[in-house]
This record gives structure tokens, C-alpha cells and sequence, in this order.
């Protein structure tokens, strides 16, 4: 499993949890 490929997943996972985090946040607003 190359190193770049983990990164990259894990970047969208990241991505992912910010935006869930944001719209959380926006909508408890």
C-alpha cells in the first residue's frame, strides 16, 4: 500500500469531517 495512497485517503476522510462539522455547526445555529 504506497505512503501517497494512505495520505490521500486519508485527506478525504478529513475533508469529510470538516464539512460534516461545519454543516453540524451551521445547522445547530
Amino acid at each position: 500500500m504506497p505512503l501517497s495512497g494512505v495520505r490521500s485517503s486519508w485527506l478525504m476522510v478529513e475533508i469529510k469531517v470538516v464539512f460534516s462539522l461545519l454543516a453540524f455547526s451551521s445547522a445547530s445555529w
